[in-house]
């Protein structure tokens, strides 16, 4: 087998050969025919029903030579000519190279003796044309002239009878025939397609053939064209199917108009069309080079550069540009010079024609897919093209071979094209099985999955509800000595007056206390997440706030080393007052918390959004890693150097809650060293006309009320399952001037009160009984005494569920332990009778 290099160079060689053969100078191939007469006789008309006349003309040039002049023996002059000849290659005195001006053809014919009657069929030419039989004109197409001005065009394929002819002196009859031509628009004049002579039927015969052959080539190319066009629209990856589809479609339409298509459907349809349409046919049909070698690039990049076969085709689009141009804009340059324009665009054909052939070879020899199919089909239409350059060039019309050529390039190329398609839509079908298949083994594993992802949340559901139950009693056992440590330890601070033991008993207040605050946390989060908590917006005061909060730090400050101050504001804002109180004592605790021995300030400032309200420290700082984390549940900054880790991690994600209950949030800005800032922005308020002063709560480390309070002489009953609270309560109510009642449950509540004096308030634990009915012992003893006694319910549950549901019920809630001064208050709001006051607000968050 050759090598690709000496394939590639008997190629070009061979390209070079037919390029100087198809370029060559007309004159080289001018015909050698004679003037002389064309005689008939011996024509058997029943076997052969037509004869084509293209030899035997005799031709003068440049002028309308009356066909009476050529009667009897003849004018003398012109020279030998075939049809067709085009003008622009005879090397004619006066054209300038270029297919414009008249001409006259005169044949003689010398018919059979017993020929039937015969027509003569003047095949379509661009040109002016009138058809002279024996001094009678037999086709007029439109009116020769050698003025522009007085030409008229007229483009149609007629059939017409021809006469019987002239009796001669042997008895032959003869006919001469005289063909006027003239031509100043098309670059090529003369007759492009031989008169036909031959019986009526055979002749129409002949033409609805060339009709319905060239109409099958024609749409075949078009129907191709659309098809891969709409596979290109399927598959917009594949830019092959696009490149083919315009080929196709500019093919059919170079090969319809070089056929005469048009004019043999319709001889008036070209003249109808509008000048934009026909020049979209001359552009569309020029543009086959470019968009073949664009096919064979999209199908062969290794072999063909997409980028030089579409340099080709832009070259090849100057043509039609340049007859535009020269004939619609008048630019004489390019008239002038067509002959050479045309030349050098038959050598650009030639040479793409080349380079996309040499392409295909190759990809042959390479054995790529269907290249040896492509190659069949591209040297078919380098055949058909170089066809068209020498038939152009010599005037002659397409041929039917042209036609059958066009088609195997055509098919050749859907063959690949197809296949490719085919394949590719087998391989989508395989991916599409295989999609599937994988599709039905992912869904039997997610289901398989799903179900160990449902037992496991099941046994997760089932793990968290038992550590929920676990947490909750053990919550609530906790809370139960507690809550007896703390009344016995009020009735210990009422009652010990000895310096040593009072010491003690404050040190043990200090534990309970903080056990007390870790318990609040975790119970301020359980009333979040239960959605218990409900904001009482009223204009607070932030100057009396502050104060408020820096006399509660005080001490803490102090212990830490640390100078408080505040800054004066004037402000009001919208915002609930335990909440309030609760978000600066959180803030500035913490800021004291992480900066000891240095300064913490705390002010507010207006802003756009309403007043914000900052807390500065020169602490330690946050790592930025660790900004956001310090507001998450459970989570706390790195402690100061040389502290410990304090509380459960809960004020600033308490605080955080409470702002945006408030309607705002809070925002940290802090560097490492350099200390940090706390903000949290509320909305502005209107002070009101006497603001009310709320005073400090009753704190876990001052002395419970004594006698003069306001509860000496109340009946204070008190209903708890647990007899160590009953056995702490009762002397601390008797320290305060109470009479207590203490029952373990509802029955012995109602035989005490059957018993004894209607009591003045009611305390009842919410677990009274399995059903937790502490509320229905205290609907109960209402009912006994027929009246609404002020009553109030204790309770050690956290639970989210069980805080809402007690929320609902709208009796005061206390959540063990209790504080004694707490209690206190709250015995005084209920026997009172009032909404609670300034007491009560401070412990609005513990009430609600």
């Amino acid at each position: 087998m050759p090598s690709p290099t000496a394939l590639v160079r008997c190629l070009l060689a061979a390209a070079a050969l037919l390029a100087a053969a198809a370029l060559v100078p007309a004159s080289a191939q001018r015909p050698a025919a004679s003037p002389a007469a064309v005689d008939l006789d011996g024509w058997d008309v029943e076997a052969e029903p037509l004869r084509r006349l293209g030899d035997g003309w005799s031709f003068h040039w440049n002028e309308l030579v009356g066909p009476a002049e050529f009667a009897g023996a003849g004018r003398r002059g012109g020279r030998a000519a075939r049809i067709p000849a085009a003008w622009d290659m005879r090397a004619l005195a006066g054209s300038g190279g270029i297919g414009k001006g008249v001409a006259t053809y005169h044949l003689r014919l010398l018919l059979p003796a017993d020929a039937p009657p015969l027509a003569i069929r003047l095949p379509a030419t661009y040109s002016a044309s009138v058809l002279w039989a024996d001094g009678v004109a037999l086709i007029v197409n439109g009116a020769p002239a050698a003025d522009i001005a007085a030409e008229r065009r007229l483009v149609q394929d007629r059939i017409a009878p021809l006469p019987p002819g002239r009796a001669g002196a042997d008895g032959r009859r003869s006919l001469d025939l005289v063909l006027h031509v003239s031509n100043h628009v098309m670059f090529s004049g003369g007759p492009t397609r031989p008169p036909a002579i031959g019986t009526a039927d055979a002749l129409y015969q002949d033409r609805a053939r060339q009709v319905g052959f060239d109409l099958f080539v024609v749409g075949a190319c078009v129907v191709v064209g659309v098809l891969f066009l709409l596979l290109f629209a399927a598959r917009p990856r594949e830019r092959g199917f696009a490149w083919f589809g315009g080929f196709c479609v500019s093919v059919a339409l170079g090969y319809a108009q070089l056929c005469d298509v048009p004019v043999l459907v319709d001889p008036e349809l070209l003249a109808r069309l509008p000048s934009p349409f026909l020049l979209f046919l001359v552009f569309a049909s020029s543009a086959g080079l470019g968009l073949f070698l664009l096919t064979v690039a999209a199908m062969y990049p290794a072999e063909l550069s997409i980028r030089a076969a579409a340099g080709i085709g832009a070259l090849a689009m100057l043509y039609p540009a340049s007859i535009v141009a020269g004939r619609l804009l008048g630019i004489e340059a390019l008239v002038e010079h067509v002959g050479l324009i045309r030349t050098l665009m038959h050598a650009l054909v030639l040479a793409g024609l080349a380079y996309g052939t040499i392409g295909v070879a190759l990809a042959a020899l390479r054995r790529r897919q269907g290249a040896a199919v492509a190659l069949v089909g591209t040297l078919c239409f380098t055949a058909v093209m170089l066809h068209d350059i020498v038939q152009l060039r010599a005037g002659a019309p397409a041929s039917a071979l042209q036609g059958v050529a066009v088609l195997a390039f055509v098919l050749a190329y859907a063959t690949v094209l197809g296949g490719r398609f085919n394949a590719a839509f087998a391989a989508v079908e395989t991916l599409s099985r295989d999609l599937q298949q994988l599709n039905l083994t992912l869904e039997q594993k997610v289901a398989d999955r799903t179900a160990d992802l449902e037992r496991a949340a099941l046994r997760a559901e089932a793990a968290d509800r038992a550590k929920s139950q676990f947490l909750a009693a053990a919550n609530h056992d906790l809370r139960q000595p507690l809550h007896a440590m703390a009344l016995i330890v009020g009735v210990l601070d009422n009652r010990v007056r000895d310096a040593g033991l009072r010491e003690q008993v404050e040190a043990l207040k200090a534990c309970l206390a903080g056990t007390e605050g870790l318990l609040g946390g975790i119970l301020d989060i359980a009333k979040l997440d239960a959605g218990a908590v409900r904001p009482r917006l009223a204009a607070c005061d932030l100057d009396a706030q502050f104060r408020r909060t820096a006399a509660e730090l005080a001490p803490f400050a102090a212990e830490r080393d640390v100078r408080l101050r505040i800054a004066a504001t004037g402000s009001h804002v919208l915002a609930d007052p335990a909440m309030l109180g609760r978000i600066l004592a959180n803030l500035v605790g913490n800021a004291i918390k992480y900066a000891p021995g240095g300064r913490v300030l705390l002010g507010a400032r207006r802003c756009r959004d309403g007043v914000r309200i900052e807390v500065w420290d020169d602490g330690i700082g946050i790592p930025e890693a660790e900004q956001e984390r310090v507001f998450a549940e459970f989570q706390q900054a790195s402690a100061a150097p040389g502290t410990e880790r304090e509380g459960l991690g809960l004020g600033l994600a308490i605080t955080r809650r409470f702002a945006r209950l408030l309607g705002g949030d809070v925002t940290l800005r802090s560097r490492p060293g350099h200390g940090s800032c706390f903000a949290v922005t509320l909305p502005r308020a209107a002070a009101p006309p006497a603001a009310a002063t709320v005073p400090a709560p009753v704190s876990a480390g001052s002395r419970s009320p004594a006698a003069g309070t306001g509860l000496e002489g109340l009946r204070v009953m008190v209903v708890d399952d647990d007899k160590r609270v009953l056995q702490a309560i009762a002397p601390l109510l008797s320290d305060w001037g109470c009479r207590p009642m203490t029952a373990l449950d509802a029955g012995a509540a109602v035989a005490l009160l059957r018993a004894a004096e209607m009591p003045d308030v009611l305390i009842v634990d919410s677990h009274i009984g399995p059903d937790d009915r502490g509320h229905r012992v205290i609907a109960e003893l209402r009912a006994l005494v027929g009246k609404d006694l002020p009553a109030a319910i204790v309770t050690g549950d956290t639970t989210p569920e069980r805080l809402k549901a007690l929320a609902s019920l709208g009796f005061p809630v206390l959540h063990k332990p209790i504080q004694p001064g707490k209690l206190a208050s709250l015995i005084r709001h209920l026997t009172r009778g009032r909404r609670p006051g300034p007491d009560a607000a401070a412990t609005s968050l513990e009430l609600a």
